[in-house]
């Protein structure tokens, strides 16, 4: 369901049909980087993400978010408030500068783990594991040679 999902998350869409890049909608949702959106618990991800911005301590930004009197609250269900740009860059220079970019990661990287069944087109390191212990054991597969002779070069064994 793309319902109610921010325009970033879905490939930065605005920008990129502004930029002229999607002349079709339906081709552009069908490649292959929209399919994690379409899985049954994407929601529980992005809600998860959420939750480490606003309530994890380790992260370091919930309790040092302070901009202006109030503190700052980002909530699902109330989307109506706007932030203005100036807070806006000091969310964003506070969230680049915390742990919270590694976790949402690690989030992301579990949750593709967890569904590969469903999403088999995103590569994952125990795909990486195993391309490499299969060129190693191809009989196709040999170390390249640092000093290669040059063309009509005698050997000189």
């Amino acid at each position: 369901n793309l319902y109610g999902k921010h325009e970033r998350l879905l490939n930065n869409l605005l920008e990129r049909y502004n930029l002229g890049l999607i002349a079709d909608l339906y081709a552009f949702f069908s490649q292959p980087w929209a399919y994690a959106v379409y899985t049954s618990c994407f929601n529980q991800l992005t809600r998860q993400c959420a939750e480490i911005f606003q309530t994890n301590e380790d992260a370091g930004l919930y309790a040092s978010l302070n901009l202006g009197d109030d503190s700052f609250y980002i909530s699902f269900e109330d989307r109506k408030q706007r932030v203005s740009l100036e807070n806006q860059e000091k969310i964003s220079k506070m969230y680049s500068n915390s742990a919270v970019p590694l976790y949402v990661e690690n989030l992301t990287l579990k949750y593709v783990s967890e569904h590969k069944l469903q999403l088999p087109m995103y590569l994952r390191d125990d795909h990486i594991a195993a391309i490499r212990r299969s060129y190693a054991s191809s009989p196709l597969h040999k170390e390249l040679v640092k000093a290669r002779q040059k063309y009509g070069q005698i050997n000189p064994e």
